[in-house]
């Protein structure tokens, strides 16, 4: 009998102790919830949605109706649909909270379908195998904060996984964060009024896979924007990747932009804008510059293709101070009233040409060096009369065959740079200021002493073989 009490009693002390620590707090309200606890494992929080219910026990997540609340760091498991409700994080300042998303959809219809309130950092995790869904209508302000976005998070925000998840947003963005956002893997399908990624402090790219189709930016921040690597497709954007400055170290990124396809900008003038692109492989189709820098624009590595605005309101490249290439390979073409070479600080040549005709998209450009060898081969998306071509091994003195459409002419590098200009043709003054270099022509590629346009000679400004173009003559392609 004795014996009996006391196995009694520690039965019922160790059910107690359990209970406090959240153990097993979270039920189904089904018999599968022995099986969710030895899946998900101990301190793990289960919350079922199974469409206007939700089915939770935790201490840690309270429910009104269609929304969940959660007010303390740990990790939570959902899975499920909720045809009409909120996810809300409203932890300490400190706390992390993990949401891992199996199987889960969501909608809204008048606010977030993911709103984070507060905490120290919030990370969504994808599940394996998993494929989740998320829209939004409207947003209706809470606790006077203005929600925009899909997943609105007022926190540092972390999308890992490598599940799937599907956003439509039918107003403001696909995924936004007031402090820092991090994307490290996981496939995205995201329709939007506004960006599909929007990191205010940062926004950070390390893999995964995105399809996206924006009404403003493809991936944005106010601060600095990273992609370091991921399969990028942004099918449609106003501008395709934004921040105050830009760097992109890998990854395979498509843009098709009805504004600039890269571009770094800001509000702030003390802050010093700048692209800069050391890996990767980048093709940019834009109705805008295809790059477009209000500071500095450096490659030093990587993969690079432009195919710029067709009309003379923008350029393929766009840049206020410096344009520097010291590696990888660029190939940008467009409208030659706003061609932009690289400039004299590269140390990798690099040749501006224009043509006497505009070519159509499909035209094949090629670049060979002077024992046959292909350096670049590019099949233009959109119309152009100008090619910026530069390519690892090209330098001063080496002699280069730009072919287009089958059209051949060759150019000696006499310097590290063959053809300049600036934002409103050969030595003008673009929309963001003059070139550092005043837009004068370095020597032997053609521009006269005061940065001048020569006129076009009659025979059409070909260059005979082995040589730049002398004084006076201009780097121009004759028809064909």
């Amino acid at each position: 009998m004795i014996k009996n009490k006391v196995f009694k009693t520690a039965v019922l002390s160790f059910i107690a102790l359990l209970s406090a620590t959240g153990l097993a707090a979270c039920s189904d309200g089904d018999d599968n919830s022995a099986d969710r606890e030895s899946e998900t494992g101990a301190g793990i929080v289960a919350i079922d949605l199974d469409g206007s219910t939700i089915k939770c026990d935790s201490p840690s997540v309270q429910v009104d109706e269609t929304t969940v609340t959660i007010i303390s760091g740990g990790e939570y498991i959902l899975s499920g649909n909720l045809s009409d409700g909120m996810i809300i994080v409203n932890a300490g300042k400190s706390d992390k909270v993990h949401l891992v998303f199996d199987n889960v959809s969501i909608n809204n219809s008048t606010n977030a379908a993911v709103y984070v309130r507060k905490a120290g950092e919030t990370v969504i995790t994808l599940k394996d195998g998993s494929s989740n869904s998320l829209s939004s209508g409207s947003y209706t302000s809470i606790d006077d904060n203005d929600i925009d976005g899909c997943i609105f998070s007022k926190s540092d925000l972390v999308v890992n996984g490598t599940g799937s998840l599907d956003i439509s947003a039918n107003e403001g963005h696909g995924i936004v964060s007031k402090d820092s956002l991090t994307v490290s893997d996981g496939t995205f399908a995201i329709k939007c009024a506004e960006d599909a990624f929007n990191g205010k402090d940062s926004l950070t790219v390390s893999d995964g896979t995105f399809t996206v189709n924006a009404g403003d930016d493809g991936m944005h921040s106010d601060g600095i924007t990273t992609i370091n690597g991921g399969k990028i497709t942004i099918e449609q954007c106003c501008e395709g990747i934004e921040g105050s400055s830009v760097s992109v170290t890998g990854g395979e990124i498509r843009i098709t932009s009805t504004d600039d396809g890269i571009n770094a900008a800001g509000d702030d003038d003390a802050v010093l804008h700048s692209i800069d692109i050391s890996g990767g492989k980048i093709s940019i189709k834009a109705a805008g510059d295809g790059i477009d820098s209000n500071g500095s624009f450096t490659v030093s590595g990587g993969t690079v293709y432009v195919s710029g605005s067709e009309n003379g309101g923008n350029g393929a490249l766009d840049y206020v101070s410096t344009g520097q290439i010291t590696g990888g390979t660029l190939i940008a073409v467009g409208n030659s009233q706003m061609a932009m070479n690289m400039d004299s600080s590269s140390t990798q040549g690099s040749i501006l040409v224009t043509t006497d005709k505009t070519y159509g998209a499909g035209t094949l450009i090629k670049v060979t060096d002077s024992d046959g060898n292909n350096l670049i081969e590019y099949t233009a998306e959109s119309s152009f009369n100008s090619v910026v071509a530069s390519a690892e091994g090209m330098e001063k003195g080496g002699t280069y065959t730009i072919s287009i459409d089958g059209n051949d002419t060759t150019v000696t590098l006499e310097d590290i740079i063959y053809g300049s200009g600036s934002a409103m043709g050969p030595g003008g003054m673009g929309h963001g200021g003059m070139r550092p270099d005043g837009g004068n022509k370095p020597s032997g590629n053609g521009m006269g002493p005061d940065g001048e346009m020569p006129s076009m000679p009659s025979d059409g400004g070909m260059k005979p073989e082995g040589g730049n173009m002398g004084p006076g003559e201009n780097n121009v392609l004759p028809e064909k």
